[in-house]
């Protein structure tokens, strides 16, 4: 999900990551423009529109943070589709003040999670931890853009499993 002023590393790396895993992936801006602007003038051509899109309870919905997670935030589409999702059970990552939105919305109760520090306040219920990245009951945390390739990796393990990730990792030389 991309809002103008969306932190670049935090959504590109998992772009590129899940696209070299062969997952589709699908760059979805929730503006009416498929340009938009990332947080450091960045401009990405969005493949879709949220309008114009359907999420299966197999799909994953990745929210990146930056400034752009106050337009996620307040648009009530991105809201509807996130609370229809989990309640499928289907896979939320969100990174840096990315949790904020669906901690926002009580879909972190119980869970453990992370976020960029000082957004702690926003993950109602959520099981607060000091981690890079958190996965828990289907959801996917992390802290900041110095975790997004760690960030992709752990969504890449949901999907694919870990010898998969594993593999990718020894490919991209990612040895953390």
């Amino acid at each position: 999900m991309l809002g103008d002023g969306f932190e670049e590393i935090e959504a590109l790396a998992v772009v590129d990551v899940a696209r070299r895993a062969n997952i589709e992936t699908f760059m979805v801006s929730v503006s009416s423009d498929l340009q938009v602007s990332s947080t450091r003038g960045i401009r990405v051509i969005a493949d879709k529109q949220l309008t114009k899109v359907t999420v299966e309870p197999d799909d994953a919905i990745v929210i990146p943070g930056g400034k752009g997670i106050q337009v996620l935030n307040e648009n009530s589409l991105v809201k509807e589709l996130i609370i229809k999702h989990r309640s499928h059970k289907g896979l939320i990552a969100a990174i840096c003040a990315g949790p904020m939105l669906p901690g926002n919305l009580g879909l972190l109760e119980g869970i453990k999670a992370t976020c960029f520090p000082g957004y702690e306040q926003y993950l109602k219920g959520a099981v607060v931890v000091d981690e890079d990245v958190v996965t828990d009951q289907n959801c996917v945390t992390a802290r900041g853009a110095g975790v997004s390739l760690a960030f992709a990796y752990a969504i890449i393990e949901v999907i694919k499993g870990r010898e998969e990730a594993d593999k990718l990792k020894s490919v991209m030389q990612y040895r953390r």
